[in-house]
């Protein structure tokens, strides 16, 4: 069995949780109330357990009315999810707070029946030290001579037992304890609406943790794609700075073209104007070369013209030689008179002929002509 001193020991080692579900054990609550409806409460103790009950009663209407009251305001306004989260922790705080204080209430109220019960143990051994053990049987036979009311029991305890015998002049310490235990009871109770209402409101809170953890599952997925979209925007960006790079190139490239092919139209009309210009210039050397066959052709001709006049001279010269040996008889005076009239009329005839050739030639063949004779 569990006694008081354990149960203090018990909560004051458990931190002071608000929501413990053994801050109180059940075998206390019996040991204190056994002794409720004796022949020393009398009719005194429930009253006293009347009135308490009603304070208590009141007490807890006015704390569901706080908490009906959120509710309605919560649920009339249809405020955001915010709102509601902000109420919903003012809520648990409150609970958290009330609960607090029932369980600092109960530490404060087995604290005093620790003290009350060590109080009544040292009383007992007191007394069983100065009656011996001898004491329980003129008790029991005292008991016996007692007229026993209706409604009322005698209790008998062993000397064994840790319930220590009450003196007659600790009758306001036991009401006190039964208004305790009456409380603890209304706590009791109060704690297990509480409790569930917490539960409650547990259930709720995980709904909304879940609905919160999708939430920022939803926002990490939007965090990885925007990542992703970051990505692909710096992606597009150093393309696109390529691109102005390449468009740039291009435009030079363009541009050089351009210059290129006016440098390439400026030279090609120049090279037009010198192919034109040697064009021109070769036209002219065709046609003075042209000219200049005519007039060797026609020098040619003369030049061929003479060989045939000479070639006729030689053989007049060669019918001369034989005339003039078969002609013997003749003198050489007459020979040289015939020699010098001969002479004389090759000279004569050359001279015509060739003229007759100059003045049919032009340029060249006249000046070769005459360079000749």
């Amino acid at each position: 069995m569990e006694t008081v001193g354990e149960v203090k020991e018990s909560h004051l080692e458990g931190g002071g949780s608000p929501l413990l579900c053994s801050d109180v054990p059940a075998e206390v609550v019996p040991q204190a109330s056994k002794p409720t409806g004796s022949m020393l409460d009398g009719g005194m103790a429930s009253a006293d357990q009347h009135d308490d009950t009603s304070l208590n009663a009141r007490l807890l209407d006015k704390l569901n009315e706080q908490f009906e009251k959120q509710i309605q305001l919560v649920e009339s306004e249809r405020l955001d999810d915010g709102f509601k989260l902000n109420v919903y922790a003012e809520w648990v705080n409150s609970l958290r707070t009330l609960n607090t204080e029932l369980v600092q209430s109960l530490r404060e109220m087995q604290d005093t029946c620790m003290e009350r019960m060590q109080l009544m143990r040292a009383a007992y051994l007191k007394d069983f030290a100065r009656f011996g053990p001898d004491v329980r049987l003129r008790r029991l036979a005292a008991a016996d001579t007692l007229s026993t009311a209706s409604g009322e029991q005698i209790v008998s305890l062993e000397l064994c037992s840790n319930y220590p015998i009450i003196p007659a002049s600790d009758e306001m310490l036991l009401r006190e304890l039964n208004a305790k235990t009456c409380l603890i009871d209304e706590l009791r109770s109060e704690l297990k609406d509480v409790r569930q209402k917490a539960a409650e409101n547990g259930s709720i809170l995980e709904q909304l943790r879940n609905m919160a953890q999708e939430r920022d599952k939803q926002l990490d997925d939007k965090r990885t794609e925007i990542g992703i979209l970051q990505q692909q925007i710096v992606s597009l960006n150093d393309q696109l700075v390529k691109l102005k790079m390449v468009t740039l190139n291009e435009n030079r490239m363009k541009h050089n073209i351009s210059s290129t092919s006016t440098m390439a139209s400026t030279d090609n009309r120049s090279l037009i104007s010198e192919i034109t210009d040697h064009h021109d210039k070769i036209t002219q050397l065709r046609k003075k070369l042209k000219e200049q066959e005519d007039k060797l052709r026609q020098a040619n001709t003369a030049i061929q013209f003479r060989d045939e006049v000479i070639a006729q001279q030689r053989q007049e010269i060669k019918l001369l030689n034989e005339s003039l040996e078969n002609a013997s008889l003749f003198s050489n005076l007459y020979d040289d008179v015939g020699d010098r009239e001969s002479e004389e009329s090759f000279p004569s005839s050359l001279s015509g002929s060739f003229q007759q050739v100059a003045s049919a030639s032009s340029g060249v063949g006249k000046s070769f002509m005459k360079h000749i004779f």
